[in-house]
Parts: C-alpha cells; structure tokens; sequence
C-alpha cells in the first residue's frame, strides 16, 4: 500500500495455504474386546489422507466401563459393553463408531493395594505382590490414574515403584492424615487386568511422637557431634579445614564483641518511640551470632564461648520487638533468625540452662520463643490468604510468596522453633507457666498440637518452594538472595530429614543443579574477592554476605557434588568467604571424599533458560575474560512492577 503522495508505503505478507477439505472417516475396527485394565488406540482413517482439519471429538457412552482421551486412547475400567464414538469437528461429516466388549481376565488376577507411609516419608516397594499372573508372559505396568495430592513413580517392566507425597494444603498447612488413590494397569500378553491402590499418608502428630523425645537434639545426634570434635582434631580433614577458617573471626567475637543494646539505628524522629514503626533488621545478626557461639561451645567446651552465647541470647530475648509489628506482626526476617538461634540454644543447652538462668530468665527465653512460633505462622498465613488469623480482619490481597527468600527465611526460623518446643513441650510448659494463674496456663499437649500445626506449615512452604523454583538451580533474586534461600531452605530441609524423617532432599533438581548454576555466572578466579564472586542481577548488590563455602560444603556433602566442592574451595582460598555466621551447616553435612574439582574442560558457555543468562568466557585460567547477556522480563522486585 502506498500513499497517494507516494512517499509512505506500507506492506503485509499474506501466506496462502491450499485445505484440503475431509470428505469422510472410517474405524479401523467396528468392535474390539478388551480386559479390565488394559489400553487400546483406535485408528481412524481420513478421506482423502491428506485432508486439512483433521480434528475428532472422542467420547464414550459409559465412562465407568471405558474412557477415551482426546488420541483415541481407550481404558477399560470395569466389565461391561461401550460404544465409542469419533465425531469429526468438520461439518457434514458423519461419525463412527467402534462397539467395545470388557471382561475381566482369565489368567491374569491382581489384588487391591492397600499401602500405609508417615507423613511426608517417601514410600519404596514393588506392585509385584499384588498381581498373579498365569499367563506365562512377562508383566508390563502402566499408570491409569495418578494419585490426586502426591507423585507416584512406576518402573514399567519391574512394577517397582516410588511415591512422594505432597499434600501441600490449600489453607497453608500440609494435608496431615489423608489417603491417597491411583489405579495401576497390568498387561501380561493379550491380557490385562488393573490394581486399585489406596496409600494412607499417617498425621504427622502421629509420625512426630515416635520421631521426636525429650533427649532429641536439633539437626544433628549427639553421636553426630563427637564425631566432628574427632574430625576437628585431624589437621588433614575437611572440617578441620572448614573449622581453622572460622576460628579466629569466632574467638574475636568471644572475646571482643557484645550484642548490640535495644536500639533502632535505622529510626530517626519522633517514630523512634511508636512501636508501629519499630524497624530491626540488625537483629538478623544477633540471632546468627547466638548460634555461632553455641557452636563454637558444642564443638570445643570452652565456657567463654558459652558465656558469650547466653549473653547474646539474653539480650535478643529482651529486646522490645523482633521486627516490625506494623508490617510483619514480628514475624518476619530478624523473628525468623532470633528463633533460630534461641532454638538451638534451648534444646542444646537445655539440661544446663536451669543452672546459667533464673527463673524469671528462663520463661523470657521460653516465652519469646512460643509466641515467636505463633507471630511467624500469623505474618505468613496473612500474606498467603489476605487475613489477619488473630483478628479475623481482611487486610490484603493474597501474595505469591513461595520464591521469595523472606518465607524461606521464616520458615527455617519456625522449623527450629517449633520442633525445639515439641521435644522440650513438658518443661516448656512448666517454665510458661511459671507465676501464672491456672486460667492463664497451657499444657504440654497444647504446646505439641500447636508445633505440629507450625510443622505442617514449614512442610507446605518449603515444599511449595521447590515446586515452584526452577530445575535449573537458579533464582529470580540474583545471587546474593539466592545465597540466603538456599542457606534457609537447607537449614529447614535438613532438620525435616534429619528430624522428622520428612525427605525434601531426594530428586530436589533445583538444589541438585544449584551449583552449576553459580559456576556459570561465577567471576573469573583471580577476580573473586569479598567484593563479590558471581554476575549481580536482579536485587542482589556485591558481596558475598551468606557465605557461601558452607552452603557450597553442605551440597558437596548432601549429593556428592564435586563442583560444589571446588567452589567452597575457590571462595576459601580466595578469602571470598563470608560464612562466619553459619559455619556450622558446612561443618555437619560435609563430605572430605568428594573430590573438589570441575570438569577437565568445563564449558565455556552457561545457558540459563529460567531467566535468560547467557555467559560465555574464552577459557578457565582464572584470568579469562566474561560476557552476560540476559533477556526477557525484569527480575527481581522490579517484576513485580509489572503488576
């Protein structure tokens, strides 16, 4: 098209297609016979064979006897006789029919499954015990339906099968005691036959009570930690490596730091003294710092580590607030990190706590730590469902929050809390009951129902966050954040396992891959620092503020990862380390036999499909040089601008 000036033009390209109209169908077979359980694809013929639209609505007269899906695929659910029909889309054209008889087999019988798994535990076996098979031919295995709330997994010619459950409820909590349904086809020969299964998933108040007693102690036995005070004294090992790195930043602390006083250096004005305004991210530290000195204690005796722990931990306990109450009802980032800490202290240090506290002392501590629980449980089920659980009251509109580093954060915060409760329910009881009146006091049992139901949130939050990350092992946050969930989202997977018997650690590709992810965004070598170490994007400054070689010696351990090894390696020797605070995941799940090492020629190029990198270098000296290009939508907060 041109204008009549003849100075603008403009042009489309029309692209004309030759149809072919469909002028009839055939079924390829007017009736078939068929067993219960089995498959079978009906074939239609066009005319002519070329025809353009092609497209056929299937469906079945009964579909309790036969259901066809949308290629003409029969299943056979029960016996009984069912007309199957293809109606072509395109007008005019008449329908076939194929006539289907279903018996039940002969020589091939199969016995209803009824299976039984603690909440949140993989379930492992065979379907072989559930068939009898007469026929002399070898059995085949295929899934009819799928279970409705978990992921069944079957090896088709061994019948070998994995079910992970899920049970991620819709209110926030994980669905705890709940069965589960799937049918199983069985083909041996010309025959087939089908297993109903039921899988029972156990209340987790049921599973917890044999899991957890009052000697339990957080994450690691206590076998478990001699055996790394062993290792420490090994000047070959790993840890003892992991431990010499840290030890002089941690007796520095002992020796030299106190924990910062009820302060808000981020106010300013007359809002310092309104609680609603009450700001604390600095106290993030303070929760880290108490764990960080426990450890130390743990792992070498020496009182003035343990002396300063409770230092640390009695000032945290005190302090007016944990957080903002106008934005998270305290139960956001520095809640999380405080109870962490304060966890550990109580459950580790429990049967010495009565002799280094008072009373008064004591239920602060205890205190803190239970209404911490609740405020945590309250700020995430409001940004989940928009409602305030205290007040009832409508606050907001529901928020994805699942790749979001703060409920990774919150979580592991409440994963710690709330098992550290559980164990030590009968005397936590005791101690908040302390001074009260019996109309104001709590069981025991009270205390447990309520830390299951926190641990059923943890499951769902933390599950829901693998779910939603991607397979890839990177984060929409940029590396700085994605040090700080995988750190967060490790604490609590961990403690679920180790605990709980609760597997999140098993086929967890986000985790798996998570390595290679940073090594492709990784600076050249000889420019590693404490500046940074990997390509900044989305909301992630510099630095390397959580960690990461502990994170990096936790995978290595966990899934046998060399190139996690060699890149908690890398950031040690390059005193690109940051992991003071947390040193101790590094110290309890490393591996000293995974090699550290990548690749003898590792690709030069790293293609993250998830979030559009692309990194290139011309080599692995260490002096290489290093493109990034990405494309596609903002990351980060700046996504959510879009909005």
């Amino acid at each position: 098209v041109t204008s009549a000036d003849g100075k603008m033009g403009a042009m489309c390209m029309v692209k004309v297609e030759n149809n072919v109209p469909l002028t009839g169908i055939e079924m390829k077979e007017n009736s078939a016979q068929m067993n219960v359980g089995g498959t079978k694809v009906l074939e239609i013929v066009y005319t002519p064979e070329n025809a353009t639209n092609t497209e056929l609505r299937w469906s079945s007269s009964d579909e309790a006897i036969a259901t066809v899906d949308e290629n003409g695929v029969v299943t056979a659910w029960k016996a009984g006789n069912v007309i199957i029909t293809a109606a072509p889309v395109a007008e005019g054209i008449a329908s076939v029919t194929c006539s289907i008889s279903v018996s039940e087999s002969s020589n091939l019988k199969t016995t209803e499954a009824k299976l039984t798994t603690p909440f949140g535990t993989r379930l492992e076996g065979t379907l072989t015990s559930f068939v009898n098979n007469l026929t002399g031919s070898s059995v085949s295995y295929q899934i009819l339906q799928a279970p409705s709330i978990g992921v069944l997994e079957i090896d088709e010619n061994t019948g070998s099968f994995v079910y992970i459950p899920k049970g991620f409820g819709t209110d926030g909590y994980g669905l705890s005691g709940h069965t589960d349904y799937f049918v199983v086809g069985v083909n041996a020969g010309s025959e087939s036959a089908m297993i109903s299964g039921e899988i029972i998933v156990k209340p987790l108040a049921e599973s917890i009570a044999s899991k957890l007693t009052e000697d339990s102690t957080l994450l690691i036995t206590r076998d478990r930690l001699e055996a790394i005070r062993q290792d420490l004294k090994d000047t070959s090992s790993l840890n003892y490596r992991i431990w010499s790195d840290q030890l002089e930043l941690l007796r520095n602390t002992a020796m030299n730091f106190h924990p910062p006083v009820d302060s808000d250096p981020a106010c300013s004005g007359e809002n310092c003294e309104n609680d609603e305004y009450y700001s604390s991210e600095w106290q993030r530290g303070v929760g880290d710092t108490t764990a960080r000195l426990l450890w130390g204690y743990l792992l070498t005796g020496e009182e003035m580590y343990k002396d300063k722990c409770l230092e640390y931990a009695m000032q945290s306990v005190n302090y007016r607030h944990w957080g903002s109450i106008r934005r998270y009802f305290e139960g956001n980032l520095p809640a999380a990190h405080q109870a962490l800490g304060i966890a550990m202290v109580y459950n580790w240090m429990h049967d010495e706590l009565p002799d280094e506290l008072t009373a008064e002392e004591l239920q602060t501590m205890v205190t803190k730590l239970y209404e911490t629980c609740g405020n945590i449980e309250r700020n995430t089920l409001y940004i989940e469902t928009g409602k305030d659980i205290v007040t009832g009251e409508t606050l907001k509109a529901p928020a994805l929050q699942y790749v979001n580093n703060h409920i990774m954060v919150r979580m592991a915060g409440l994963a710690y809390g709330s098992t550290a409760l559980y164990i030590h329910a009968e005397d936590a009881a005791a101690t908040l009951n302390h001074g009260k009146d019996q109309a104001e006091q709590i069981t025991a049992d009270e205390i447990r129902t309520n830390c299951v139901r926190w641990l059923e949130l943890v499951y769902t939050m933390v599950g829901r966050s693998f779910e939603n990350l991607p397979e890839d092992g990177s984060s929409h946050e940029g590396p700085g954040y994605w040090q700080y969930a995988i750190e967060r989202l490790l604490m609590s997977s961990l403690l679920l396992d180790s605990n709980l018997g609760i597997d999140m650690l098993t086929d967890n590709a986000w985790l798996e891959n998570a390595s290679e992810f940073y090594l492709g965004i990784l600076f050249p070598e000889d420019s590693i620092g404490n500046s940074g170490s990997a390509i900044r994007f989305a909301d992630s400054g510099g630095g390397t503020g959580y960690g990461p070689s502990h994170i990096f010696r936790a995978l290595a351990g966990i899934y046998k990862d060399e190139t996690a090894q060699w890149l908690a390696q890398v950031h040690e020797d390059k005193d690109a380390n940051q992991a003071g605070y947390n040193y101790w995941l590094g110290l309890m799940f490393s591996d000293g036999s995974v090699e550290a090492k990548i690749e003898d020629d590792p690709s030069k190029m790293y293609y993250g499909e998830s979030l559009g990198i692309v990194t290139t270098r011309n080599d692995w000296s260490g002096k290489e040089s290093l493109f990034y290009i990405r494309a596609g939508l903002p990351l980060g907060k700046r996504a959510n601008w879009l909005l």
